[in-house]
């Protein structure tokens, strides 16, 4: 692998988790297709049989689009670390790569590293309870 293909491949690794991010954010999906459901259920007659499932299936999911937004949140600061790790292990391999001969064994190091960003970055991308630092909140397992 040349240098200019390994930052190529930066360059879409970094486009890609911008584009995720941006996406993830706005939520319009979730938004839209309960929109969607909401015209559904205005032009449905009020005698309709499947009028309250479908009103029953609205109010359930406006909960969950209400609880994702405003309590499950992602560790944007671990997302922050976990890009740094990957630019910079693609940084150290492509300095291997130029470098050659006996360096190629801290490919060893790297290729560590680069598995240490990626885990990172997606266990920090996923939505879930977080106290104030961003670290998971881990509900205790019921005692029955």
């Amino acid at each position: 692998m040349t240098v200019d293909q390994i930052m190529a491949a930066l360059v879409a690794l970094i486009g890609a988790i911008g584009a995720g991010v941006s996406s993830a954010r706005r939520g319009g999906g979730q938004r839209a297709a309960l929109k969607l459901d909401l015209e559904i259920l205005e032009k449905l007659p009020r005698e309709s049989q499947v009028r309250d499932d479908l009103s029953k299936f609205v109010d359930r999911r406006l909960a969950r689009l209400i609880e994702t937004e405003e309590v499950l949140r992602r560790d944007m600061t671990g997302v922050g670390v976990a890009v740094f790790i990957l630019v910079s292990g693609i940084a150290a391999g492509a300095l291997i790569e130029s470098l050659g001969g006996w360096w190629r064994f801290f490919w060893l190091f790297v290729g560590f590293w680069l598995l240490l960003g990626v885990v990172g970055l997606f266990s920090s991308l996923r939505k879930t309870h977080r106290d104030e630092k961003g670290k998971e909140i881990k509900e205790a397992p019921s005692k029955s």
